[in-house]
Formats: C-alpha cells, structure tokens, sequence
C-alpha cells in the first residue's frame, strides 16, 4: 500500500512480530519476546516487549554491526529515529563481563540518546549513551552489590546514590 505494509509473523512460538514496513523500513509496530500473547501494537514507532531466557549485550551489539555491512541503511540512524523502547524481563542478561540474573530492563530514547534502566538484586541504575561519541556516557547506580551476602546492606558502604561518568572514544 502507498502508507506501507504490515507483516505479521510468529518465530518458535517464542517470538510474535507485528511492523509497519515503509520504503524496506520498518517504522511502526511491536516485537514481542516469549509465549505471552502480544499486547495492543501502535504503529507509530518499533516497540520491543516480553520475556527473554539469556542476553548477551556484546554479542547483539556485534549482530547489529555486522548487518550494517550488508545495507546501505544507517541502521544506527533507523533505529534511533524509529524505535521508541524496549522492556524486557530477562532471565540471564551479560553485560560485557557482568552477569545478571533475573533483570528488568528498559530501554527509551530521548532526544539524542539511549536511556537504559536496570534492575536486578545486584545492580539498579541507569545508563545514559548520547549518540554523538564525544560525549560520556553517563552511568547513576542506586544499586550495585559485588558480594552474595544476603545482610541486605550494599557492598559498597553507605555513599548511595553516585554516579559514574566514563568518555569512550573509538580510538
């Protein structure tokens, strides 16, 4: 159709994908991880929904690069200007050399930027990742616990909430 079309599939009975797709892009709709039943889909912008057994953040990054070579999409721009967020219940989720069980995740965007909350019982903050890479990226923890003592103090004493600012650069 000349406003775009819409696809709908389901994937192992685990993943229930409703797009808009205009110009080979998809614009609108939802992605939905798990066996619940896919909620309400907009189809103003992707939304990302459900449940997911493992992620590896690493590895996913490492797949989106890898499809950046195979179109002449920015899938960087596409996706910032087209996803509106993801939440998602994981149940192992590594975060580079951190693992984390049983986590909450969010992730939105705001005018420039990702905005990632976290929540597990060993780390609860949020992440803050600008689009332009001369920016820091902002990292506030209300939580992180490095020890599996269950006295429900934090392991890094009383100074809570601090935040973390780190500056990556590609060189």
């Amino acid at each position: 159709k000349e406003e775009g079309n819409l696809i709908g599939m389901t994937l192992d009975d685990n993943i229930q994908v409703s797009l808009k797709v205009v110009d080979s892009i998809a614009v609108g709709g939802l992605i939905h991880f798990g066996d619940e039943v896919m909620g309400h889909v907009a189809y103003d912008h992707v939304r990302m929904t459900g449940q997911l057994d493992y992620l590896d953040v690493e590895e996913w990054l490492n797949a989106l690069d890898e499809l950046s070579y195979i179109t002449d999409i920015s899938l960087d721009n596409e996706i910032a200007t087209h996803v509106e967020s993801a939440v998602l219940s994981i149940d192992k989720l590594l975060l580079y050399e951190l693992e984390l069980e049983d986590s909450r995740a969010k992730i939105t965007r705001d005018d420039a930027a990702w905005l990632t909350s976290l929540d597990s019982e060993m780390l609860k903050g949020e992440i803050k990742v600008a689009d332009a890479d001369n920016l820091p990226i902002e990292i506030r923890l209300d939580r992180f616990r490095i020890d599996d003592s269950d006295n429900g103090a934090d392991s890094l004493g009383d100074g809570w909430p601090f935040e973390i600012c780190l500056l990556y650069t590609s060189d």
